[in-house]
């Protein structure tokens, strides 16, 4: 054979074997419901490979209407828009490919008449891949959806209740009680953030399970800030005192006699501050624990701690330490931890607790009790499996157990004296036919408590009969809502793991912005919930941001390549998949979204000029129900006669057992073979939100591809993607919104006006946690960033503490 017509031979056979790829898999697809578009392409490819190989000058022409035949098709598929360039990639790169080489001389050299497609088809993909490349440079990758908003600078807009906090302090893990998140510094603004340069680096050394299988290491700690120290806590929560300013050791606290090795997670979000009234003397009569440190443990502890040297309260609880397992019962130990700072407030502390979710029925209950800040005995339990809530216990009693917990921060009014609870689920999450009246009332809920008694003073639902994890992730942000008549009704602002905002009056519970009960799907007619108990409609606030904006489609469907999309295709077809709130079945359902949320426990960011910052992540995940004679899966899940306490729960992963219930569940992401989402991008957007209006000032996508790679390999493009993301924002009076909490470890300092990326630094290790911003003694305004990554997010592990300031003025 001459050497010519080697190369137009060997692009035959690739084009055969890529036409029965493409034919098989498209049989495949059609044979479930697809489009037989991938059918159709496949035959005109093994066509153009046969003619190929008998080196027919037709297959030039064949190939060419075939090759605008898949462009046509793949822009009717995916529309015209900012994501354009990523959503055809899998239509159109095998394709853009095969043109490319047939345009090589080689391919049709002695072939007259096959010039003209050959170069015409291969012209046409280097103008698309030009395109393409001159979009991803060139585009800003801001969205305006609702067109120009203009900043509200009258006083008849959406604000923060006034506070006492000291302008220079971070004080709380939310910054306020009402956990604005907003800083009112503005040494570091718009002008001069480029110039910002790491100060300090605190290294803590706590690497237990980071890179374990089970439990999950998540180090998500927002620190917090008092006069000249910082104080924040390990996944392993260790909690730490650091200079402010220089960013060294003052003191650290170990638990000790806590076997962590069975939780979930290993993971501390944050502690909590307390300043003793000016009469107060500790047993010994000195001034030990007059400023104190409330703490998690990882284990069913919490700690208080002397501010000054680290060292146990010896007044509080026992030792130190509150047992959270009084009048619990039964137990397996990591059912019951708490995970996020407490709240304390008006000389109380308020803990909920997080229970292993999916483990079994009968876990610990998920009463919320306040404690008195000194000694810490108990002064009240809300209960809500019981007639009386508050209701002392008899002797013996336990608290109901297997109630919704509450797991989140909790927010509270100190001026109004009230706390509110953002409830979960009665877990095992995802089957209903266990729960009791009381948990469908209260799951998914904000719930205002009087915080002297523990009296309810009334509750909203966000989600009706959860079967989604749908719980409320972190408390409510409390905010001043314009009245109409030049004053301001005290309201909250509620975001959630499905991605709606609920604006409610925080002295009432009543709707400020509207609230509509809107149809839902149920599940099949002969599947697990035929018995009328899924709620056919559910709450929804239409007057603010909805996200997602919209349900999943075939179309929506994505990969690196024709084939893998494909295989997401064909999944999408055979599962049960019915749009917002489609119940698990035994069938495999899409859940989107899920209980990763579109935002999660790190909240959103709150200005007083009304803007609201929000995260918003998209991956939808697949849920499949396994009946309990069929749930053998081990070690997760494992058989049990139902006698005593369920084995160990292994981490949970994506085998959860539901010990107790009718079904277990498989549940796992939607992701291709080669480990990439199955949806399109954006799976992370950044928002800003004017509260008053509900529109979206601009929208972007949140991180780059730097780390997101097939089969979880890591690469180094930064393509504007956007990646999931584990982390809020915080808003300053600079202009800026700081952020990290993506899956490509960098923290990144956003125009809170305009959403432009004006700086960006990368993290030795993943930042999913919320910022802390304060002024050091120094005179500096510092960004504090814990940075030590998320094992589920796949993040980089590590034990920093990291913080930027702006560079330091020489001394004249």
């Amino acid at each position: 054979m001459e050497r010519r017509n080697r190369l137009t031979v060997v692009m035959g056979v690739a084009a055969v074997v890529f036409g029965l790829l493409l034919t098989a898999e498209g049989i495949w697809l059609t044979r479930v419901g697809g489009t037989p578009a991938y059918l159709v392409g496949g035959i005109g490819y093994l066509l153009v490979g046969g003619l190929l190989i008998a080196r027919r000058g037709i297959a030039f022409w064949l190939h060419l209407v075939l090759f605008a035949a898949v462009v046509v098709w793949s822009f009717a598929e995916t529309g015209f828009n900012q994501w354009t360039v990523f959503t055809a990639i899998p239509r159109l790169d095998v394709t853009l490919l095969i043109a490319l080489l047939l345009m090589l001389p080689w391919a049709w050299r002695g072939m007259a008449s096959a010039k003209a497609p050959a170069l015409t088809t291969g012209l046409a993909s280097i103008g698309l891949i030009v395109a393409g490349i001159g979009v991803l440079l060139s585009m800003p990758w801001i969205s305006h959806p609702d067109g120009t908003v203009a900043n509200n600078d009258s006083d008849d807009h959406v604000t923060l209740p006034t506070t006492s906090v000291d302008p220079d302090d971070w004080p709380s893990w939310g910054r306020t009680k009402g956990q604005s998140r907003f800083s009112p510094l503005d040494q570091i603004n718009v002008d001069n953030v480029a110039q910002l340069k790491k100060a300090w680096t605190y290294r803590s050394g706590d690497m237990n399970h980071a890179y374990d299988e089970s439990p999950h290491w998540g180090s998500e700690a927002t620190p917090i800030k008092i006069g000249n120290t910082a104080y924040t806590c390990t996944p392993n929560a260790w909690v730490v005192a650091l200079d402010a300013t220089t960013g060294k050791q003052q003191w650290k606290f170990k638990p000790t006699g806590i076997d962590d090795s069975v939780n979930n997670f290993v993971n501390c979000r944050g502690v909590a501050f307390y300043k003793a009234p000016s009469d107060y003397q500790a047993p010994d009569g000195s001034q030990m624990c007059a400023t104190r440190i409330i703490a998690p443990t990882m284990g069913r502890y919490i700690v208080a701690l002397d501010a000054r040297t680290g060292k146990k309260c010896p007044g509080f609880g026992t030792n130190g330490m509150i047992d959270l397992s009084q009048n619990i019962g039964p137990m397996k130990p990591g059912t019951l931890v708490q995970t996020s700072a407490p709240l304390v407030m008006n000389g109380r502390v308020y803990t909920g607790g997080n229970v292993f979710d999916n483990w079994y029925w009968g876990e610990p209950s998920g009463v919320v009790r306040a404690w008195d800040a000194v000694t810490g005995q108990l002064v009240w339990h809300w209960d809500l499996g019981k007639t009386n809530p508050t209701a002392p216990l008899a002797d013996g009693e336990i608290y109901t157990p297997s109630t919704p917990n509450v797991w989140g921060r909790i927010s509270g009014d100190p001026d109004n004296d009230i706390v509110y609870l953002p409830t979960g689920n009665a877990t095992p999450d995802y089957y209903g036919g266990n729960r009791r009246p009381f948990d469908d009332e209260y799951s998914g809920s904000i719930v205002a408590l009087n915080a002297k008694t523990g009296k309810e003073l009334w509750h909203f639902q966000e989600a009706h009969t959860d079967l989604w994890d749908f719980d409320i992730p972190v408390g409510p942000t409390l905010v001043q809502w314009p009245d109409g008549h030049g004053g301001h009704t005290p309201a909250l602002v509620s975001t959630n793991k499905r991605g709606q905002v609920f604006v409610l009056n925080r002295l009432t519970g009543e709707p400020i912005k509207r609230v509509v009960e809107q149809p839902v799907p149920g599940g099949p007619s002969d599947g697990v919930y035929n018995n009328g108990w899924l709620s056919k409609t559910q709450p929804y606030s239409p007057d603010e941001p909805q996200f997602p904006k919209h349900d999943l489609s075939a179309t929506d469907m994505w990969g690196a390549t024709p084939f893998d999309q494909m295989w997401c295709r064909v999944r999408f077809q055979q599962s049960y998949y019915k749009g917002d709130f489609t119940p698990p079945t035994r069938q495999g359902s899409i859940m989107f979204p899920t209980f990763d949320g579109t935002s999660d426990w790190y909240g959103a960011s709150f200005s007083p000029d009304g803007q609201m910052n929000i995260v918003a992540n998209y991956l939808p995940f697949i849920g499949t129900l396994i009946p309990r004679d069929e749930a053998d899966h081990p070690p997760a899940i494992q058989r049990w006669d139902g006698k005593g306490l369920p084995p160990d729960g292994y981490g949970g992963g994506t085998w959860k057992p539901q010990y107790g219930l009718a079904y277990a569940i498989h549940l796992h992401p939607f992701l291709s073979p080669i480990k990439m989402p199955c949806n399109a991008p954006p799976w992370a957007t950044i928002n800003q939100i004017d509260l008053a209006s509900g529109k979206t000032k601009w929208s972007a996508p949140l991180g780059n591809s730097r780390h997101t790679a097939p089969f979880n390999l890591k690469q180094n493009l930064p393509l504007p993607s956007s990646v999931p993301d584990l982390g809020g924002g915080v808003m300053t009076a600079g202009g800026l919104t700081f952020i990290a909490g993506t899956a490509d470890n960098m923290l990144r300092a956003y125009d809170t006006d305009t959403g432009k990326v004006l700086w960006s630094t990368y993290l030795p290790a993943g930042g999913q946690a919320n910022p802390s911003i304060y002024r050091g003694a120094d005179g500096r305004e510092y960004v504090v960033i814990t940075a030590g990554g998320h094992q589920p997010l796949g993040t980089y592990r590590g034990d920093y503490t990291i913080a930027f300031a702006l560079p330091q003025k020489p001394s004249t």
